[in-house]
């Protein structure tokens, strides 16, 4: 992933010969999501996760209910945002080694920027928006938040209403976003 690189969907048919070295989805599959290191991928209802390093496929949900905007590949992990209809958003860390899930929130609101680190932390810009009530009537106040997860736990490192959500970039082990004007980086580790 590198610096702050966000996938793009991608909506053709896979194969082998147009797909990324390492992941050979069947010949029904579309490839919904592709970033350097792997893809995101549907075959009969079904999404996979694939690691072009690892080769490994891991399957997720039922496609029809959700969609895969963000993801990214650093060595061994994958890091994907998925949202549901009916289900919770989530940040999910895999361990493309094992195919199994290393770290997953489910308690967040909207993505718009995923990092990765090699060691499998991640980051991401949610929004933290708060429903404020006034006589007249509600209104919504946006406001942005910076969490990451490592081994020590999850935590927030910024909240604001000027991040900008699509700022969030990873540098090494630090990882950097625009608050306003100022230029803000925590250490991901």
């Amino acid at each position: 992933m590198g610096s702050g690189w966000n996938a793009a969907l991608v909506a053709a048919p896979a194969s082998v010969d147009a797909g990324i070295p390492g992941c050979h989805p069947p010949a029904d599959a579309s490839v919904l999501l592709r970033a350097p290191g792997g893809e995101v991928f549907e075959s009969l209802g079904v999404g996979y996760l694939c690691s072009a390093l690892t080769g490994r496929v891991v399957q997720l949900e039922v496609t029809e209910h959700f969609n895969w905007p963000h993801v990214a590949f650093v060595g061994r992990w994958s890091a994907l945002y998925s949202t549901g209809n009916e289900a919770p958003w989530a940040v999910t860390v895999y361990d493309m080694s094992t195919g199994g899930v290393a770290f997953e929130d489910d308690q967040i609101g909207k993505v718009d920027a995923i990092v990765l680190a090699p060691d499998g932390a991640v980051a991401w810009v949610e929004d933290d928006s708060l429903e404020v009530e006034t006589p007249a009537e509600p209104s919504s106040q946006v406001r942005w938040r910076v969490r990451e997860h490592n081994r020590y736990g999850t935590f927030t490192l910024d909240r604001s209403a000027k991040i900008a959500a699509s700022s969030l970039t990873r540098s090494g082990a630090t990882v950097r976003w625009r608050d306003g004007h100022r230029l803000r980086s925590a250490p991901l580790r």
